[in-house]
């Protein structure tokens, strides 16, 4: 690509197709940004977005996000769907995400293969390897986490780079900080 020509893209937005040109998406008002520009009106709140080509970040502030992956972060009033997520994902209700390179925050559910921070769910968190912290205020279900782990009920997960606290029970093989729950199984 010669320079100062610009990138084209393809944004679908329940099933209706607009070509653009940027990278950064915003839905606000019921009005669709691209790079701060208006590309259409909307009636929706429940949005199915499809892009095709290099997508930055995607803000959607009332309703769901449905997408494949995004370089960047996303952020939406209710639900996120989204393969991986090189920033962070910042959800009003559930987050259901592939890999995640930033911090994850779900006002309910978050279920992630890997986050490269820390998490934050008002209810339970299903993942692989949490990097970060966990906040939870139900359950917790992972692989290894680097840091502390906070859980309204069960921790079951790997090696804990830091303290757990939990109301309900945990079974965990290896912590490096303290632990205050009901039950402590250690696994092998």
């Amino acid at each position: 690509m010669g320079i100062g020509q610009k990138i084209v893209n393809f944004l679908k937005i329940n099933g209706i197709t607009h070509e653009v040109t940027g990278e950064d998406v915003e839905i606000k008002n019921n009005t669709v940004y691209v790079n701060k520009k208006e590309v259409t009106k909307i009636k929706e709140l429940n949005l199915k977005i499809e892009w095709s080509g290099d997508l930055a970040n995607l803000t959607v502030r009332q309703g769901s996000i449905t997408c494949g992956d995004v370089s960047g972060s996303v952020d939406a009033g209710e639900n996120i769907n989204c393969g991986d997520v090189g920033g962070d994902a910042d959800a009003g209700e559930n987050i259901t995400c592939k890999d995640v390179g930033g911090k994850v925050d779900a006002g309910d559910k978050v279920t992630c293969e890997n986050v490269n921070g820390c998490v934050d769910a008002g209810d339970s968190v299903k993942a692989g390897n949490i990097s970060g912290s966990v906040d939870a205020g139900d359950s917790v279900t992972c692989g290894n986490v680097g840091g502390d782990i906070d859980a309204g009920d069960r921790v079951t997960c790997g090696n804990v780079g830091g303290d757990i606290e939990s109301e309900g029970d945990i079974t965990c093989k290896h912590v490096d900080g303290d632990i205050t729950a009901d039950t402590v199984k250690m696994a092998r």
